[in-house]
């Protein structure tokens, strides 16, 4: 339950992605959370190709990602994870508001094209 996350707690109003904004997502989808496709962590995660996580430094749902980072290291699972301080949840769409945003992108963007390349070759 991402609701006892400190970063939920500290970041669910005025920072762009609402408590109730993630509320009516979750109605709107519908899943139990005990569904891997909703949860991906109480699914088995063994078999996770490698991965790119970003987060966003004041984002509510950052140490959901923190959290899932870790679960898939844990199960084996090469990690590359970001965490981007000092920007909200959807960054990556603001980049002109954003000072770092444009920077932050290629990072991640980069990690994602190295991860690839070692797969195709």
């Amino acid at each position: 339950d991402i609701t006892g996350h400190s970063s939920f707690a500290l970041f669910n109003e005025g920072f762009l992605l609402t408590g109730a904004a993630m509320a009516w997502f979750t109605r709107q989808y519908g899943g139990d959370a005990s569904d891997p496709r909703h949860t991906p962590m109480v699914g088995d995660c063994s078999n996770t190709p490698p991965t790119v996580i970003c987060t966003a430094g004041l984002d509510p749902l950052r140490d959901s990602g923190r959290e899932y980072a870790a679960h898939l290291i844990q199960q084996g699972t090469e990690v590359s994870y970001f965490e981007f301080p000092g920007v909200i949840h959807g960054f990556v769409t603001l980049r002109k508001a954003i000072p770092s945003g444009q920077a932050d992108l290629e990072a991640f963007l980069g990690a994602i094209k190295v991860k690839l390349a070692r797969l195709i070759r």
